[in-house]
């Protein structure tokens, strides 16, 4: 898990941070906290096909990508569990998902 895990927790957010080479999504899986903000940070300027257009259904996320700047989307997870991603249809990455977990008690 620990090569996936880019995201950094900063300003009370989590930031994730993606690139999209070819119809690969790099990394293709993240970890983050139920209830704290998310900023994903996604670099799609050698993305092929469909790989500009960005579905993550359950997490309400449906954008299209910028071809030649870093996109952002930001959303706060309300539930824990695995939430896939990929481009329309369905070509990219296989298995690429954000992993909600619960708040660490602290």
């Amino acid at each position: 898990m620990a090569a996936a895990d880019k995201v950094e927790v900063k300003g009370g957010k989590q930031i994730a941070v993606m690139r999209i080479v070819g119809l690969d999504y790099v990394p293709n899986r993240f970890t983050v906290e139920q209830g704290v903000p998310v900023e994903w940070r996604i670099d799609a300027s050698e993305a092929e096909a469909c790989g500009r257009i960005l579905l993550a259904p359950r997490l309400g996320i449906r954008t299209v990508l910028s071809s030649n700047s870093t996109s952002t989307v930001k959303f706060t997870p309300t539930e824990t569990g695995d939430f896939a991603f990929n481009c329309g249809m369905g070509m990219m990455t296989p298995g690429s998902a954000i992993t909600v977990v619960a708040p660490k008690s602290g």
